[in-house]
């Protein structure tokens, strides 16, 4: 690694204090008779979910009628949420931290009262702290979250590299680490660290490393002050399947890349001076993770050298590739743009594994930036796109694609991974994957099935007037439908045209 030298300084006595109110949550005495009825109506309860769960075991969908069958069958047994919960609201955690949160993964719980400076990874239970400078909030620990994306590594007591678990420490390589943060919360971008590091100089500290590590585990003349709660450790960086200098530095990837493939990150050493950027091979570098609440990052990336035909989104650096079709240049992969208001949009499950792998999801309204549908060509409605790009009409979706009962594999990946049995030829580039939906009633269906990209366009004729159009493409054979039953309340994956003055 090469380092970029940094300098800033903190005055503590500037810290802005990031309290909330607490509330006292009293279980009400329950007399034997009603407590007697409430596990009756519970045991009924979990004997109908299993039996609806045997009853969804052999569903297969093969058309666009079949996928929203399975959705109206799960939204009328468990009703507008694919949660199940026999809490009453009243016995609910508040929190000033909290924001609309998602409901646990199945077999997940988190616990019924944190702390005031908590939050629960409705993923997989773990419980993290916050702290809050200038303007940003971070996790004050590293992510503990395996991912199914990128290499991960875990780390003992000992340093020795084992399997993984909950307790243990975790490192991540860039294309996990950009999905190991929870839902509501990112990957810093180098832009995040500096403005982090100018924060703390304009309150006196120039020496980011002294203020930000933490009290102990370092070498006994490099202890940091942990000013601001984030007590930064050394926990090293895995390079190259070996875990290096574990007990002297702390290093932490960014979502922001560099020169070439590299991606920028950012280290603590035993001194502090020493504290700087530099740039990795982002498939053979591991490091922790620290996350910053997505919301309050706002900013323009400077984009990575790319290839001609590569998009960069500067919202947020992500680079997508493009094909040629219809005469001008198309995204080859959905979109994964998180808005700052994301009521409309959502990662499949509420896991960012899956944003990573098929793109974000979003209802039709987010996708269109509230604009009507038309189908002029082009549209002229950029939406949720990147500046310069827009979501194309029906008209044009027609330029490059059709309904086919027997070519619906030429538009499909070939990724065998994604797609399993059912995976495409990729003959026209346009790589479709099965990211699924949500529906309008919150439910989440046909991941690994079901490919539904949004157009611009909405129906004009029976039996669904006025609902916008998408393309829907299965596993199970090669057929490609056009379809408006879902309705501009569920949510989809999304491919941008870029924009063209014909």
């Amino acid at each position: 690694m090469y380092e970029m030298k940094t300098s800033f300084k903190v005055d503590s006595s500037k810290v802005e204090s990031y309290t909330k109110p607490s509330f006292l949550l009293k279980a009400p005495l329950v007399a034997t008779f009603h407590f007697r009825i409430l596990a009756l109506s519970i045991s009924i309860a979990f004997c109908a979910i299993l039996l609806l769960l045997s009853s969804c075991s052999d569903l297969s969908v093969k058309s666009p009628e079949d996928l929203l069958s399975v959705a109206s069958l799960n939204s009328s047994s468990l009703g507008s949420s694919s949660s199940v919960s026999l809490s009453s609201p009243s016995s609910s955690s508040v929190s000033f931290f909290s924001s609309s949160s998602s409901s646990t993964s199945p077999g997940v719980e988190c616990p019924a009262i944190l702390a005031t400076n908590e939050f629960c990874d409705v993923r997989d239970g773990e419980v993290y702290s916050r702290v809050k400078i200038g303007e940003q909030i971070w996790m004050a620990q590293n992510v503990r979250h395996s991912v199914s994306v990128g290499q991960l590594w875990c780390a003992n007591d000992n340093d020795s590299l084992v399997p993984c678990a909950a307790s243990l420490r975790h490192y991540y390589d860039w294309q996990a680490a950009k999905s190991a943060c929870p839902s509501g919360w990112v990957l810093p971008s180098k832009m995040d660290f500096e403005g982090l590091f100018t924060y703390l100089a304009s309150l006196g500290d120039s020496v980011p490393g002294l203020a930000l590590k933490a009290k102990s585990n370092w070498a006994l003349d490099d202890q940091g002050f942990d000013k601001y709660g984030l007590a930064v450790k050394p926990t090293g960086y895995v390079y190259a399947g070996r875990l290096v200098s574990s007990a002297i530095e702390a290093d932490f990837l960014t979502r922001t890349t560099g020169d070439g493939a590299d991606a920028w990150m950012f280290s603590f050493y035993e001194s502090p001076s020493s504290d700087g950027f530099s740039q990795s091979d982002p498939t053979r570098y591991g490091t922790g993770v620290r996350c910053i609440e997505e919301d309050l990052t706002s900013e323009i990336i400077s984009c990575p050298v790319q290839g001609s035909d590569d998009l960069c989104d500067v919202r947020d650096g992500q680079l997508y590739p493009t094909f040629y079709g219809g005469g001008i240049y198309w995204m080859a992969q959905n979109l994964n743009y998180r808005p700052s208001n994301t009521s409309g949009s959502w990662c499949y499950g509420n896991d960012t594994a899956n944003c990573a792998l098929y793109g974000r999801l979003y209802d039709w309204n987010t996708a269109m930036g509230n604009a009507p549908g038309t189908n002029n060509n082009p549209s002229g409605v950029r939406g949720i796109c990147p500046a310069g790009w827009h979501v194309p009409s029906d008209s044009e979706w027609g330029e490059i694609i059709y309904d086919s009962t027997s070519q619906g594999g030429y538009f499909k990946s070939t990724s065998g991974a994604l797609w399993g049995s059912g995976v495409g030829t990729d003959g026209y580039r346009v790589r479709l994957v099965p990211g699924g939906m949500r529906t309008a009633t919150g439910n989440f269906v046909g991941l690994g099935d079901s490919s539904l990209v949004w157009s611009a366009t909405t129906d004009t004729g029976t039996p669904t007037p006025g609902n916008p159009r998408y393309y829907f493409a299965v596993a199970s054979g090669d057929t490609l439908f056009r379809s408006s039953l879902a309705g501009p309340g569920a949510a989809m994956s999304l491919r941008c045209r870029k924009d063209w003055n014909p």
